[in-house]
């Protein structure tokens, strides 16, 4: 498909009387974004082995793509799939529609939006590759390694940051900062950051996660098993990692504000800490208890615990339902300058005492799991 869109794009240059520069501009940002795609494609396919989950998984992306279109500039998916190093490469240096165009900046430094595209991609391919790799030759081995998910998900939440630093120059929630991009207060982007961060964690929780049948093999073959060794295999330690990373990233949005704006900036911190560590826990608990109805359990508890509060906080038109949600008190404590600090610091409280009974939920399928592990005599080399 890049090959045909080369030639096309070739015949349009000469028939439109177009600069030919822009002709290898367009065709390099086409060929790795097809490549970018393409590795992507073929590790879902791997690790689902089911068509229809790969048209969802695009449907979900689409969706969670559109409001990345209202920050051109300030979003790292503008990038990766290269809309916004396309459109720069058309507008010549036409300043008329500053929001798609110019050079976006990465910590307040100008980069080349066609270099940052191409930079990105290509990062991202070393890890695909090396996970398609991995997986052709051994369809047991897991798709990423925990080193692999962090470096990918610190690339992608890092950078970013870095975009929208500019914004406040690293002092989020000062009144001499405030400003409106594209007609929509700065705020949002900030908010629309913390969604995204979370979505990003949770993908790579949901690849990353290990089956419990394989790490049940795994104490079988050591002869037997304990809650350290699972907690070192499940997906739990990675989440902390993950909300640590996050953690540190969105520090930099309030380095020159910390002590006017650090409670926001913790109450968000500790929203992202307790969500990744609800996650892995719920989808562990699932598949140890419901086998596989697991995923359909997921998607249950997700929907009460996300999606019910903002139902509810609209049926009954009050904004303190929608709070209660486990995505709410992070977004709105960086998008409402008068949010109620105190209220969401309480319930963050509550969530903390959620996560902790599915905790102790998980710990008890996994004891089970183990006894009857124990039962089992050790498998001989």
């Amino acid at each position: 498909m890049a090959a045909i869109l080369a030639g096309t794009g070739l015949v349009i240059c000469a028939l439109a009387k177009l600069p030919l520069a822009l002709w290898p501009g367009t065709q390099i940002l086409i060929l790795s974004t097809a490549l970018f795609f393409g590795l992507l494609a073929s590790l879902v396919g791997m690790a689902f082995q089911k068509p229809q989950t790969g048209i969802l998984l695009i449907g979900v992306l689409v969706v969670f793509y559109m409001p990345s279109l209202a920050f051109s500039k300030f979003t790292v998916t503008n990038f990766l799939l290269p809309v916004y190093s396309i459109a720069n490469l058309f507008s010549g240096g036409d300043n008329s529609d500053r929001d798609w165009s110019g050079w976006p900046e990465i910590f307040g430094l100008s980069v080349p939006p066609v270099l940052l595209s191409l930079a990105l991609q290509f990062a991202l391919e070393i890890f695909l590759w090396r996970a398609a790799v991995r997986k052709t030759a051994n369809p047991c081995q897991p798709l990423l390694l925990r080193w692999e998910a962090i470096a990918i998900f610190a690339l992608l939440i890092v950078s970013q940051h870095a975009l929208v630093w500019n914004t406040w120059h690293g002092a989020f929630g000062l009144s001499n900062n405030h400003s409106y991009q594209n007609g929509v207060e700065d705020d949002t982007l900030l908010a629309v950051t913390h969604c995204g961060t979370i979505l990003i964690g949770v993908m790579i929780l949901a690849f990353a996660s290990p089956l419990p049948e394989r790490v049940r093999l795994e104490a079988l073959r050591a002869g037997g098993g304990n809650l350290r060794m699972i907690f070192s295999r499940s997906a739990v330690s990675l989440a902390l990692a993950l909300a640590a990373v996050a953690s540190i990233a969105s520090l930099t949005q309030f380095i020159f504000s910390f002590s006017d704006e650090g409670t926001v900036w913790a109450v968000a911190a500790a929203n992202l800490f307790i969500f990744f560590l609800m996650f892995p826990l719920l989808l562990e608990f699932c598949r140890l208890r419901f086998k596989r109805r697991a995923l359909g359990f997921v998607a249950l508890w997700l929907f009460v615990l996300c999606l019910l509060p903002f139902v509810l906080g609209g049926v009954f038109s009050n904004s303190a339902l929608a709070k209660i949600s486990f995505l709410a008190p992070g977004a709105v404590a960086v998008s409402d300058s008068a949010a109620d600090l105190n209220f969401l610091a309480g319930v963050t409280f509550a969530h903390i005492g959620v996560v902790v009974l599915l905790f102790l939920a998980w710990r008890e399928q996994w004891k089970r799991l183990l006894a009857k592990t124990s039962a089992v005599p050790p498998v001989q080399n």
